[in-house]
């Protein structure tokens, strides 16, 4: 696994979620941390990290810092940081296969300092 580190406000699940992949060899790829910021509407809108494998396809991962929150809207994130990459990678024809990406898309939350916490809705 090859780690890009960029800027990011959120240092400690950022280098637990580096340490997790430098640590599991198994995984072939790219972790970018800070990367990329995607040009939108409002401005740039910034990825926390981003998996990049032949294996798993293309995981966004948002980044939380800090103890358990029930205000954080995870649900809402996950759709935003889908909906903001779909966009880009369907931008280009190679990456799609009809109207559909032609790669596996996850969004998962790395919420590394949570402890016992389980949310349903």
């Amino acid at each position: 696994m090859i780690v890009v580190r960029g800027g990011t406000g959120k240092p400690v699940s950022s280098q637990r979620l580096a340490e997790y992949f430098e640590n599991h060899v198994e995984i072939e790829g790219y972790l970018y941390l800070g990367y990329p910021i995607i040009g939108a509407i409002d401005g740039g809108y910034q990825i926390d990290a981003l998996l990049i494998s032949e294996q798993h396809g293309a995981i966004v991962f948002h980044l939380i810092e800090g103890t358990y929150d029930d205000k954080i809207q995870l649900e809402e994130i996950q759709d935003e940081n889908y909906t903001k990459f779909e966009s880009k990678l369907k931008l280009h024809k190679e990456l799609t296969d009809k109207r559909k990406l032609a790669v596996e898309l996850n969004v998962p939350v790395f919420a590394p300092t949570w402890r016992n916490h389980s949310k349903t809705n």
